[in-house]
């Protein structure tokens, strides 16, 4: 399939017939879809020899593939690219750039794209920086982020919550990640009570899961599967066997079923 689109392409091109922005990006949409790397080169390439001017869409479409499939360098040349070649990058293309230095290690690039001169970040730019600041053990920088995020006109959504959660745990303020909890009012609010249920199993704070568990039910929330899914997921991978743990486990159970 992709190689009869490509030599109808060639078709074209040998009858001067000239392909849209559209009939590209298609044909770039399908091959990154397949994973067809060296072909989606080719294609840019032969865009570029043939005076066809590719748009953000086009860029952004080839690098999100890219970096997932880990090809960090390749989104940053072809970033340089897009910039050489006059093409406006949108918030989209930032996204991707960040991402790709945040994935191979360059935080402190990722935080200066962030801060540049005429980017607006939205709220996938927080999620991603404030998520790789966590993994990387960075929780200045993602302390300082939230409370930049606070003072802005971004509104975080259920991913933020989770990863704002997550984040508080593993920087060890247990206390913090349950007050926030507590003051989230919205449709996620089980999600995010899983998410703090899995970092209190983790880090030994089963007595707090206890009391969180038993506040909560007496003030409606339903416990559903996800629930179960991410406690008995952190117990697991808290490895614990004695008999101690083990009647710890059956208390959290026994308050998620309702059980006395």
């Amino acid at each position: 399939m992709t190689v009869e689109a490509l030599k109808q392409l060639d078709i074209m091109l040998e009858k001067a017939l000239q392909p849209t922005k559209v009939t590209l990006n298609i044909l770039l949409g399908i091959l990154c879809q397949l994973s067809k790397v060296k072909e989606v080169m080719l294609l840019l390439e032969k865009s570029s020899e043939t005076g066809i001017q590719l748009d953000s869409i086009s860029y952004n479409t080839v690098m999100t593939r890219l970096c997932n499939l880990g090809e960090f360098s390749a989104v940053l040349k072809l970033f340089a690219d897009m910039l050489k070649k006059g093409v406006s990058p949108d918030v989209q293309t930032f996204n991707i750039v960040i991402m790709s230095l945040c994935k191979s290690g360059k935080l402190r690039k990722a935080k200066f794209i962030f801060k540049s001169k005429g980017f607006a970040p939205d709220i996938v730019t927080y999620n991603i920086l404030l998520h790789e600041f966590c993994l990387a053990n960075e929780f200045d920088d993602f302390h300082d982020l939230l409370a930049e995020m606070g003072s802005g006109e971004i509104s975080p959504d259920a991913i933020t919550y989770n990863t704002i959660v997550d984040g508080l745990c593993w920087d060890g303020k247990f206390s913090k990640a349950i007050d926030f909890v507590k003051s989230i009012d919205c449709v996620f609010k089980s999600d995010h009570v899983a998410h703090l249920a899995f970092g209190l199993v983790k880090g030994g704070r089963v007595g707090d899961l206890l009391r969180l568990l038993e506040e909560m039910m007496d003030n409606g929330l339903i416990l559903d599967t996800r629930m179960f899914e991410f406690v008995i997921k952190a117990f697991c991978k808290k490895g614990s066997c004695d008999s101690i743990e083990t009647y710890k486990i059956c208390l959290v159970l026994d308050k998620m079923l309702g059980r006395e």
